[in-house]
This record gives structure tokens, sequence and C-alpha cells, in this order.
């Protein structure tokens, strides 16, 4: 989030910038519809680089103007800093931590581990450590998930001020254009290793997260910056030009609302070359707003527009904790009177939240002088107070005991099953200088696919699945013991179709298919045609719906899958929703993975289901 206050720019001198709050509004609203619908809004987290790029852009602006007046001063640079960033985000950690503690301890998952990460500005390196997926994050989930943003910011503008100096000590315009070369060629080589450490069919969070992949998105913004300011005076447009430019701004900003909704934070293309791609977009888009001989930035001042930005920092702390709570109660956004109490309960936080950290001292100020004093001692002592009985509840780490036996009968269970399936490949392995998945492409025609790879006997069961059929694959295999059980922690549905490819090309998928994923994420009627299409309509196969005491995305899953089902002859549904939520007995403390009465239970039913 820009978090340089834009009032200095509020003057409608020459010097003004138009249209600036109006594209934090075009963000803010990104991010707030991806984490409200993400399955529509599924290209919303794009409002984070159009954010990092106003932070740079903004950023070298700012400091230019003061060193010109002889007030840079890099002391002052991070005290103003401190001051826009910390009071806001202290006062949601503490209630939103106070909520958790008292009045929903059941989820209570943040940890002194996460607080520090935040405070100390390096979250996004803890959630990596963590592996924490933005887009799949299911156990141990957070309020403060979204923080991740501020760790980047706070990283550069660590680092900004040696940038800054050496810009401006730089002789003459040649030495400033090699300044801005350099950190051209820091954001390319940024975005070439977001590609680069880019693994296909991996959750990406290591390079949505990480500052070195996402720094460019901040360097382009500054070198905008200078460009603009190294470049010569401008001269007036003709009306042609102007209309010229001003549609192709239009063009822009259509087309960021339209990515919006387009782009997949999953697809392969966002992270290979798709997101600095659009960078660039963004950085052609903040051009010509910033342009003042065009219309487009002082449209973009419309005042409904420049408030949804003036409060967008806050907007962004508040909105997704009271995301978190509402689904942790079951009050999904799905339904169109809860979306809008989030909405209501956003923008009011976040005007509070504004209106005390940036406007209370000198609203006090205004009062007679001992109320004055009354107050401010009155609201630190309560502020100590509620902070201190807070705290000293939150736990060194976010991970409970019964977590730690579910990490250990997880990461057991998955080496017993990669050792019964490499033993099986083994055995019927064919020299190949290739993995199994890079051989064959994805057939949708079954009769081709079935002439190119051997079969497997006749009534095998193989069972693809996620980490709820990963803890419960022991007591299924006794059930099932001649089964073929290939299952894996935080696996998505994009993620079969190269687990059946494998699977089929030794001969190990059979003529009964039991699929269950679902549980790290929504996925799309096309992504399931797919993977149905590949497995063809002459297997039976048999999907487990999926079940989550506060998984926000259960019922969008379970309507994909019976879709899916209504559409498919030879498609079956197991219905795990329907007797799941009756067994609480049944589960670990996060209501989606399964105890030993639980994983017995599961594979039990999911027998008798197919029998």
């Amino acid at each position: 989030m820009q978090y340089i206050s834009t009032e200095s720019y509020r003057s409608r001198s020459s010097s003004h910038i138009y249209g600036l709050d109006g594209l934090r509004t075009v963000a803010i609203l990104g991010v707030f519809l991806y984490h409200m619908f993400p399955a529509v809004a599924s290209g919303g987290f794009l409002g984070v680089s159009l954010f990092f790029t106003l932070t740079g852009y903004l950023m070298f602006v700012s400091c230019h103007k003061a060193w010109q007046k002889n007030q840079f001063h890099i002391v002052s640079f991070y005290q103003k800093r401190l001051r826009r960033i910390y009071p806001a985000l202290l006062l949601t950690l503490l209630l939103t931590l106070f909520t958790a503690v008292y009045l929903l301890p059941d989820a209570a998952r943040s940890s002194w581990q996460e607080l520090s990460s935040i405070l100390l500005g390096y979250n996004n390196w803890w959630q990596i450590a963590q592996d924490a997926s933005y887009f799949t994050k299911i156990t141990n989930a957070s309020p403060f998930t979204h923080l991740w943003f501020l760790s980047i910011e706070l990283q550069f503008y660590l680092i900004w001020p040696l940038f800054f100096l050496l810009y401006q000590k730089a002789k003459g315009k040649s030495g400033k254009g090699w300044i801005f070369l350099i950190l051209f060629c820091l954001s390319v080589i940024s975005g070439i290793l977001m590609a680069f450490l880019y693994e296909p069919g991996q959750d990406p969070s290591r390079v949505y997260y990480g500052t070195d992949t996402r720094i460019f998105s901040l360097l382009l913004g500054v070198c905008l910056g200078m460009w603009q300011q190294n470049r010569p005076a401008q001269q007036e447009l003709s009306l042609s030009g102007k209309k010229m430019r001003t549609g192709l701004a239009f063009l822009c900003l259509f087309a960021t609302v339209a990515l919006f909704f387009c782009l997949d934070g999953q697809h392969p293309v966002t992270y290979q070359g798709g997101m600095f791609l659009v960078n660039l977009l963004f950085i052609l888009l903040l051009a010509l707003v910033s342009d003042n001989r065009l219309a487009i930035g002082r449209l973009l001042e419309h005042p409904a527009l420049s408030w949804l930005g003036r409060y967008s920092y806050e907007i962004y702390l508040c909105q997704y904790p009271i995301l978190f709570y509402f689904n942790f109660l079951g009050y999904p956004q799905t339904v169109w009177y809860w979306a809008l109490l989030q909405i209501v309960l956003t923008l009011l936080f976040a005007v509070l939240l504004h209106i005390i950290t940036t406007q209370g001292a000198s609203l006090l100020r205004q009062l007679n002088r001992p109320l004055e004093r009354w107050l401010r001692v009155t609201t630190v002592i309560l502020l100590l107070i509620l902070s201190g009985c807070t705290l000293t509840s939150i736990p060194f780490s976010a991970m409970s005991g019964d977590e730690k036996q579910l990490q250990q009968e997880l990461e057991q269970n998955r080496q017993q099953l990669e050792n019964r399936l490499s033993d099986i490949f083994h055995a019927n392995e064919q020299p190949t200088s290739k993995a199994p998945w890079q051989e064959t492409p994805v057939l949708l025609s079954q009769e081709l696919f079935e002439m190119n790879f051997p079969q497997a006997p006749e009534g095998t069961i193989t069972v693809v699945g996620d980490s709820v059929m990963l803890g419960a694959s022991p007591a299924l295999q006794e059930l099932l013991p001649d089964s073929i059980i290939d299952a894996k922690e935080s696996r998505q549905l994009t993620d079969c179709i190269p687990i059946v490819q494998q699977l089929n090309s030794h001969g190990q998928l059979g003529d009964i298919i039991i699929l269950e994923v679902g549980t790290n994420g929504p996925f799309k009627t096309a992504d399931g045609q797919k993977l149905l299409d590949y497995l063809g309509p002459n297997r039976t196969i048999y999907w487990v719906n999926t079940y989550g005491k506060h998984l926000s995305w259960q019922q969008q899953v379970n309507t994909e899958i019976q879709t899916l089902a209504d559409q498919y002859s030879n498609l079956h549904v197991i219905d795990w929703a329907s007797i799941a939520p009756h067994h609480p007995e049944w589960f670990y403390h996060d209501g989606i993975h399964l105890n030993s009465d639980g994983q017995k239970a599961y594979a039990q039913f999911v027998i008798t289901s197919i029998q």
C-alpha cells in the first residue's frame, strides 16, 4: 500500500499529480474482491502489484521534491514512514488478537513468531518458511496472512535512501542515466528470477511472497519517476494527440480491471513473465494518468474514488481479519447480506482507524488542557492493560500438540506411500530418458490413451487425494490392500492430470478411481472436465466431496463436484460432507484432518460407498 500521504499533492498547483488516489482505489478494489470472491476476481491479487508500482513511483517523486527544497533527511524519512505505518498496524494487530483470544479462542492461531515477523518486517519470508500458501491456506489459518505485503514495503523502505542518495550524487544526466539503467536491469532480473524459481504444478507462494521475485514492481515505479524527472520539458499536445493518449489510458484501465477477473494466480503464465508484463501495463497506465495534459487524471479525482484511495491502507489492514472471522463463524461472503455486512464493517473500521491514527492527536489538542491530559493518560493505561492481557495469552508457536502429531502422521504416511509407489514403478519400469509425465501429452481420447500404456489388472482401485486422504491412507490400505494410493499435502485438482498420467504409464491406473481433491481450494468446472475426460468413460469414478469446519470454499467445491457428476454418468459422489459434521470427535483441532478414529470411519465410509 502506498503510505506516502497525498495531502502534499492536493493543492491545485502545476506540480499536483492527479489521479493517484483513483489508482489506489482501483488497486484496493482488486484486492478487496479477490479476498471476498477469489473464484470470481481470480486476478484481483494484481492490485498488490499496482500498489507496489505506486509506492515506488511516489517514493521517488516525494523524495525528489524534498531534495530540491533541501528538506530530505534520512532520519525524517524513516520517521514519516514509521508514523504512517505502525500506529494503524499496531491497533489492527491488537484488536484482532483481542478478538481471537477472548471472543473466538478457537480461532487464536497467531503466535509470537508470527507477530515478530510482522513487526520486524520479514513476515513474507516467515510465511515462506512456514510453507504458508496465500492461495490455499487452510490449516493454521491466520487473520494476518495478507501482511506479507507490508514486509516487502518495509524492506524496500530500508534500502531506498541508499538508492536515492546514489541517484542524487550521480554527476550529470549520464550518471543519473546509469543509476536508472541499473535499477531497470535489477527489475528485469527480479522478473527473470520469478520465472526461474517458479515450479509448474507446485504451490507458487515462494515466488509470490519473495522480496527478490516481487521487487520489480517497486523498482519499475521508481524508474518511471526517474524518467519523468529527466525527460525534456513537455510541450502542449494537439487535440488528436490528447484523444489518442486518453483513449490509450482508458484502454489500460479497462485491461487492468479485466485482468482482475481473468488472470489466475495458480496459472504458470502468471509467474513465467505474465506478472512482469502486467506491471509494464501498470507503468504505462501510471505514466498516462500522471500526465497533467490529459483529462484521465482529473477524472480519477472523482470524490468517491479519492475517498476510497485515501483510506486504502486502512481498508487493506482491516478487511482480511474481518473476512477471516466471518468465515470462521460460518457466515460466508457468498451470501449477499453477509458480504454486505463485511463491506460495511471494513469501511467503518478503516475510517475509524484512519481518524484515530492520523488525526487523534490534533483532535485531543482541541480540548481544554486538563481534559486532554486526562484522556491521554487514560487511553495509554487502557491500551497497556489490554495489550498486556492479550499478548500474555499468545503462544510462542502457533502449532498445538495435536497439530504436531498430525504433521508427524502425514509425513510418515507420505514416506510409506512414496516407497510403495516407487517399488511398484520400478517393477514396471521401462527404459526412458524422460519423466513419465513428460513422455505423454494430456490425451482426451480414451482409446488413444489406453493403446499407449500397459493396462492395470481388472478390478484395480486407484486412489488420488490430498492431505485428508493421506492421513486416512493406512486405514484405507488395510481395507483395500491391493489398491494404489497417491496422496499428498496441499494437492489441488490441477495437479491430478500429471499424477494420473504417471500412474497410467506404469499400468497402475485402475478401472475404479477414487478422487479426493478440493480441500485446498476451489477449482473451475473446466479443470474437472479435463481430468474426467482424461480418465475416460470406461472407468468407474468416485469423488469424495469436501468437508471442513471452517472451510470457506466447501459449498463451492461440492457444488462443482455435483455439477460434474450430473454431466458424467460414470462419476459418483461419495457424500462425506453429509456425515462428517455430525462427528466432531473424528477430527483434529482444524476441523478438516482426521484423528485415528476418524481415519478408520472415513475409510469404512468410502468402502461402503463404492460397494
